[in-house]
């Protein structure tokens, strides 16, 4: 779904907080969509930000592990946390796992 050569942190059943501003880590090479969920689509390479496509290696429009990215906006889907980077949205904590840190 999210990941294609990692598997996410560990599972958690405390929810994490993302605060607008911060700095945070990608756990696992992360798709970047078009909203906040599943249901949005996925982003081509060429429609991330400039410094996003230097942090996409492959080109298929997924954020390489280790990425740092900076929280613009938080929303909730369910139990799931989704942040939107300046790139688009990424699932920040998605089925009780840590994709960002």
């Amino acid at each position: 779904k999210y990941a294609s050569k990692s598997s996410p942190s560990t599972t958690t059943t405390t929810t994490p907080k993302y605060e607008v501003g911060k700095t945070y880590t990608l756990q696992v090479e992360l798709n970047v969509r078009t909203g906040a969920g599943t249901n949005f689509a996925k982003k081509l390479w060429s429609q991330l930000t400039a410094s996003g496509k230097s942090y996409d290696k492959d080109k298929n429009g997924a954020l390489d592990v280790g990425t740092k990215v900076t929280c613009k906006e938080v929303r909730k889907v369910g139990s799931d946390i989704w942040i939107r980077i300046p790139s688009g949205w990424v699932a920040a904590f998605y089925g009780n796992k840590y994709y960002v840190r």
